[in-house]
């Protein structure tokens, strides 16, 4: 069972505080990490179909790059993870808001200088 079924089945059986435990407990990890792994919060299938629409948006933003000559390779054999991070670790200027919001706060933070998507089933 994952951390957030976990906590939500203690919340209502009445065990508050070790739901209030855990739930400090994710938070701490979320401040330390910048993300929050739970383990089937999400069925495996729905997990596919969402790597699948950003696999597509990747290759979208992998093309562009390349047809206007700011990159030379499409790091088509880069894992899923990492590839949208590869795309743009040269060209931070023209990565995604987003991107730019997880970098800018990662630097900040002293923490390595990609972004990372983590979707896991």
């Amino acid at each position: 069972m994952g951390k957030a079924l976990l906590y939500a089945a203690l919340a209502e059986m009445g065990d508050i505080e070790l739901a209030v435990a855990l739930e400090q407990e994710l938070r701490e990890q979320f401040e330390d990490r910048g993300y929050v792994v739970l383990g089937s919060f999400l069925g495996s299938e729905i997990v596919e179909g969402v790597k699948a629409e950003i696999d597509k948006l990747v290759e979208y933003h992998a093309k562009l790059l390349l047809n206007q000559g700011r990159i030379s390779d499409g790091f088509e054999d880069e894992p899923f993870e990492t590839r949208m991070a590869r795309l743009y670790e040269d060209h931070l200027d023209r990565a995604p808001d987003g991107m730019r919001r997880c970098h800018d706060k990662r630097q900040a933070d002293g923490a390595r200088n990609r972004a990372d998507i983590f979707l896991v089933a």
